[in-house]
């Protein structure tokens, strides 16, 4: 019988053989952290927990080999040794501690109220599910309503309506991606499967969960600054210049007015042309490496794919003709896509929140977000993205929760001189991105002179 690959991870440089190990997230949560410096995913996904047992847990698991030999099972990037974020400084800090005391606390309370565990006082509500169902139910009409209505009007309202809809329903996507759902690791990952409109699950470990999250706006670490580098070796020839370190050329001017329209096919690019890609080249937009999986899940993976561009892009056309194809699914598919691009780069791409990197992990999560809007209607047409600075500090807990601990964590940043941004809707919060993207297509002071003849060749 062969024997299992094995799953190592390092966490505050120890070493771990966790091949064993059952853990309550599900295999999901060992693939993202298996043969990573898994420090940032660890601390993230585990604030409240209590340090004793979680250090007795993993003693069980430690590696006894040297630290240089264990080295060689770490994927390539994996071995940060300290340089992005200061563990020892951000944990003892008095931000950490008196952040992660207080949200405890909030939660203790809500789950003396409501009689449940501390740990499902953090995940969906009645309250949660309930609007989940209206969404659905709304999103299901306005598909009907499209397709069989009489009425040209009603039928070509609901084009428009039934993906602003199903986004608003399919906030369990995002929310089961990050364990927030469920205790049930099944519920996380099957709310990913009922939304596979939204990502390809593995694609969305390898960009959201094992890059984005833990290491927000860092260059060449958090691939979302790095959507159009998926087939070119130098990272630092990046069609879209996100940041100053991208290198500057005439290509980059204007920049802001192609980003929306671009960007809007993100789509095609979360759920076809990123995971075939990282079939290919066993990377995620030159970032993130690929999570190591026995051939069943490259095959399992690369069916996923194929049954998706079949459903969406072949069938329409053989039950319909192509104006009805183009119609009930091209047309919103691309909506949902806009609305999708949207939601997301409000949220870090804005001037204030996109430069500097501080050691501190949890003050480097609140000065890279940026939260916009109120409660009503923001959360609901974002799917809870408005609140991003607080799902940041604490992914794991279900967005429906992050209005009530807001006041906690920006009062908390006030007390000790930390950058809180928050801009008052999508306006200001589009007009940022395009602020933004303008500057960084303007050629730098100092730049070379020969830039413009580089980027014609």
């Amino acid at each position: 019988m062969k024997e299992p690959l094995r799953r190592i991870v390092k966490i505050h440089n120890k070493y771990y053989d966790i091949t064993n190990f059952v853990h309550p997230g599900g295999p999901v949560a060992i693939m993202a952290a298996n043969r990573r410096d898994a420090t940032a995913l660890f601390e993230s996904h585990h604030p409240f927990g209590d340090r004793t047992i979680m250090d007795n847990i993993l003693k069980k698991y430690e590696m006894k080999e040297e630290c240089e030999k264990c080295e060689k099972y770490l994927l390539p990037g994996e071995n940060e040794n300290g340089a992005i974020f200061d563990w020892e400084e951000t944990l003892k800090s008095d931000f950490t501690t008196e952040l992660r005391d207080k949200v405890k606390k909030h939660f203790a309370q809500k789950a003396a109220e409501r009689g449940v565990s501390f740990i499902e006082a953090t995940k969906a509500t009645p309250q949660r599910w309930c609007e989940w169902g209206a969404f659905t139910t709304a999103s299901a009409w306005s598909f009907y309503t499209m397709l069989y209505s009489q009425s040209i009007f009603w039928s070509w309202l609901n084009v428009i309506m039934f993906p602003s809809l199903y986004w608003m329903s399919g906030a369990m996507f995002h929310d089961g991606s990050h364990f927030a759902i469920s205790q049930d690791w099944r519920i996380n990952l099957g709310f990913q499967y009922v939304y596979r409109i939204f990502s390809n699950p593995l694609d969305w470990l390898h960009q959201h969960i094992i890059g984005h999250h833990p290491y927000t706006n860092i260059h060449n670490k958090d691939p979302d600054l790095n959507h159009e580098t998926n087939l070119i070796m130098n990272k630092n020839d990046n069609p879209v210049r996100y940041t100053e370190y991208t290198n500057w050329t005439t290509k980059h001017i204007n920049q802001e007015k192609r980003f929306y329209p671009v960007s809007s096919l993100v789509l095609l690019s979360s759920t076809i042309i990123n995971p075939l890609v990282l079939i290919i080249t066993k990377s995620y937009n030159a970032c993130v490496y690929e999570v190591p999986c026995g051939i069943k899940y490259k095959v399992l993976h690369l069916a996923d794919i194929i049954l998706y561009i079949y459903l969406v892009f072949i069938l329409p056309f053989q039950i319909w003709s192509p104006f009805y194809a183009v119609k009930h699914i091209i047309i919103p598919y691309y909506i949902f896509s806009g609305i999708f691009a949207i939601n997301a780069s409000v949220n870090h791409l804005q001037k204030d929140s996109i430069k500097g990197q501080n050691k501190n992990w949890y003050i480097h999560q609140v000065t890279t977000a940026n939260n916009f809007g109120s409660h009503y209607p923001h959360y609901y047409t974002s799917i809870g993205l408005n609140y991003q600075i607080e799902h940041h500090l604490f992914p794991t807990i279900n967005h429906c929760h992050l209005r009530d601990i807001q006041p906690i964590v920006k009062s908390l940043c006030e007390k000790y001189g930390i950058p809180y941004h928050h801009t008052s809707g999508y306006k200001e919060a589009i007009i940022g991105v395009y602020e933004h993207f303008r500057e960084m297509g303007k050629k730098p002071v100092g730049a070379d002179a020969d830039a413009d003849a580089d980027a014609k060749e």
